[in-house]
């Protein structure tokens, strides 16, 4: 039997984003589900999944973020944050992932999705994630 490889901030990342970057979620979208980082001026609906970590025990358990973001929208002849569009990709995003059992995984919404403002001054709904690593015992 082989013996399974202990996972990393990496595999993490790339196990949440396939969960999201599905056909359901990315119809809502007109731009990408990113592992870790967003391209630098982009202006289209995205989402970013980042790991803060993992450790390296038996039973390996992580945590990480997902930022959503959307371009502004006008209202009454100013540019704003279009809320209601975050809160219902974040909705689809807690739809998919909360709590959900896979092969190798156990993933779950450790915090509700909130409004943040960037450096920029623009805005994303962030929300909180925790991962767990489901292994083989090869021990026995």
């Amino acid at each position: 039997m082989e013996r399974q490889r202990m996972k990393d901030g990496i595999d993490m990342v790339l196990d949440v984003r396939e969960m999201i970057n599905v056909p359901s979620f990315k119809s809502l979208i007109d731009g990408e589900v990113y592992g870790n980082i967003r391209p630098d001026g982009s202006i289209k609906a995205d989402v970013v999944v980042t790991a803060i970590g993992i450790n390296d025990d038996q039973d390996q358990d992580g945590a990480g973020n997902i930022r959503i973001y959307v371009p502004k929208i006008k209202q009454n002849g100013v540019m704003v944050t279009d809320q209601t569009r975050l809160w219902e990709l974040g909705k689809a995003i807690v739809d998919l992932m909360d709590d959900k059992f896979k092969n190798t995984f156990r993933v779950w919404i450790d915090s509700r999705p909130k409004l943040n403002k960037d450096s920029d001054g623009s805005y994303h709904l962030h929300m909180g994630y925790q991962y767990h690593s489901i292994r083989e015992n090869s021990s026995i």
